[in-house]
């Protein structure tokens, strides 16, 4: 199969798993963006009021979405598709400058649940994966087949990237360390990096508060329980090891003393002296096994480093600095280990190649993958949605009186879309009504208590899939702080809005 063929099929892919989502409510941190692209006040946080402590690449873009195509939800998401196939076709791109078989490791990665999910949402994820991995091929490209243009272009792709998103500074780092087994001029590679960060670098020279901000948000978080170095510990393996639960039934082809030592490092970390609040058993086995698998794959990564393997230099190097990077960030969240999983699948991938019957293991992983990923992003959807729906319902919760908005992320946006005001206790009276979430909210308490009628509206899933917890199990997508698996089993609500009427 020719590069361009190959390419093609993974950004047609790509675009095909979005698809059904492109009409998705705005969800997670989208609102505040959309906020502040559009030159809003940046809705305040209880927890960090500097709560925007990302690079400016995003805001722009988003602004110019926004004149495009009048901010409707399909439309903006399909002015972004650029950067999702951008993103899919450089990592068959990549994969092919390594492996025999690119296409199946390729479609993988692009259909694991981090990546599926989180790229379909306009946040600094997009594009700066598409960026980086863009960046990364340009970079093996021009120094493996002596193209000074694509070389130095990647330092441009890098340079974006990290405008768009800190984390992505894996990427010129990890490029160096490649460049250097390759024995490549060490002057060269070393201004190559240079040049890849030195617009971050001006960034901060101008902008001091951005460091700023980025401090607050770490220090604040520092002091939060979940950031223990064992469920910190916990979460990144089992988000690493779940996110790429497909690529999983790859790791049989690490050796056995891999398995053996990963399941016993897994299973140690899972006992109940480790844990910050009740556990599931459910929950101890999925991250137990998510966590095994985790380690296999990176230890496959790591163990690829060497003359061996061409492109073990790569995968070790990209998988350590996006791992360091998780594990240093605020807490643990999909849409930051997604940069770690591509090099832990091609690493696998490439181990598998030398197996019998390897073409028919990497079938069933995307076997696996696609409908995984595709359930979770439907039970994903539902959430958005709820939060939509609500704020149409309001309305007629209130006795006469006025909404107030008490939640954050979505549920906001769309309350103060339909007329809704952050909530005032001190303005709220009898007939009103004061609307939050038990997943998101800001309801705080009045300055004095009040009689007034609570009610819950549960939001209900038939896909047995949970990727936020109300509590009750480990379910942490979006942030290890509410629990250490990426998904988990269970049939709990998705959403439960509470609604308080003073009498």
């Amino acid at each position: 199969m020719t590069g361009g063929k190959g390419a093609l099929i993974a950004a047609v892919f790509s675009a095909a798993l979005l698809a059904p989502f492109v009409g998705e409510a705005w969800h997670v941190d989208e609102p505040f963006f959309l906020d502040v692209a559009a030159g809003k006040p940046a809705p305040a946080n209880p927890a960090w009021p500097e709560l925007n402590n990302n690079p400016p690449l995003l805001l722009p873009l988003l602004s110019a979405a926004r004149r495009a195509t009048g901010g409707g939800e399909a439309p903006m998401r399909l002015f972004f598709l650029p950067f999702d196939l951008l993103a899919a076709a450089s990592l068959y791109l990549l994969a092919a400058r390594f492996l025999k078989r690119p296409l199946v490791p390729a479609l993988v990665a692009i259909a694991s649940p981090a990546y599926l999910i989180n790229l379909g949402h306009l946040m600094a994820e997009k594009p700066a994966a598409a960026l980086a991995f863009f960046g990364l091929w340009l970079y093996v490209k021009g120094l493996d087949d002596d193209e000074p243009l694509a070389f130095w272009a990647a330092a441009a792709a890098f340079a974006a990237a990290s405008l768009s998103k800190y984390l992505v500074v894996f990427a010129p780092a990890a490029a160096f360390c490649y460049g250097w087994s390759r024995g490549k001029p060490r002057g060269r590679l070393a201004a190559h990096a240079a040049l890849s960060l030195v617009p971050l670098a001006v960034f901060f020279l101008v902008e001091p508060a951005a460091l700023s901000a980025v401090r607050t948000v770490s220090s604040g978080a520092a002091g939060g329980l979940w950031s223990a170095p064992s469920h910190r510990l916990r979460a990144f393996l089992a988000f690493t090891g779940g996110c790429a639960a497909g690529a999983s039934l790859w790791c049989g082809a690490a050796p056995r003393r891999v398995w053996a030592a990963s399941a016993a490092c897994a299973a140690a970390l899972f006992l109940p002296w480790f844990d910050l609040a009740p556990v599931r058993g459910l929950d101890r086995a999925l991250g137990a096994a998510f966590s095994a698998a985790g380690l296999v794959g990176l230890a496959r990564a790591a163990r690829l480093w060497g003359p061996r393997s061409k492109g073990g230099a790569l995968w070790a190097a990209w998988a350590g600095f996006a791992g360091v990077l998780c594990l240093a960030y605020w807490c643990v969240m999909a849409r930051t280990v997604l940069f770690v999983l591509p090099p832990v699948i091609f690493a696998l991938a490439e181990a598998l190649e030398a197996r019998a019957r390897a073409p028919r293991r990497e079938l069933a992983a995307l076997a696996v993958s696609v409908p995984l990923s595709l359930a979770l992003a439907a039970v994903d959807a539902r959430y958005a949605g709820a939060q939509r729906e609500m704020a149409e319902r309001a309305a007629g919760f209130a006795q006469g009186g006025r909404v107030w908005s008490a939640g954050h992320l979505g549920l906001r946006y769309y309350l103060e879309r339909a007329g809704a005001e952050p909530v005032d206790w001190a303005l709220v009276r009898p007939g009103d009504a004061v609307v939050s979430s038990a997943t998101n909210s800001a309801l705080g308490r009045p300055p004095r208590p009040i009689p007034a009628r609570v009610d819950t509206v549960d939001v209900d899933e038939p896909i047995p899939l949970r990727l936020i917890s109300l509590g009750r199990d480990e379910a942490g997508f979006y942030s290890s702080i509410g629990g250490f698996l990426p998904f988990t089993v269970s049939r709990e609500p998705v959403e439960r809005f509470i609604v308080v009427r003073p009498r």
